[in-house]
């Protein structure tokens, strides 16, 4: 469970490296073999959107923002 932004954006980076994976392997294999491939990380994509989804409709507080970088 996220308990900070600065775990927000680590898990927003993975969440995008592990998309990147997915797109490369969709052009590199048959549909049959890319279903079989990419189980496991639609799997573990769909789970960071939700703890994504659940960390942002959290009421802000005092500890959601320590360690904030600014962007």
């Amino acid at each position: 469970m996220m308990q900070n932004d600065t775990a927000f954006q680590a898990t927003q980076h993975r969440l995008t490296q592990l998309e990147k994976v997915v797109c490369g392997l969709r052009r590199e294999l048959a549909p049959q073999a890319f279903a079989d491939h990419v189980q496991g990380y639609m799997l573990e994509i769909q789970r960071m959107r939700e703890e994504i989804d659940s960390y942002l409709l959290r009421p802000l507080t005092a500890s959601c923002v320590e360690g904030t970088a600014q962007v």
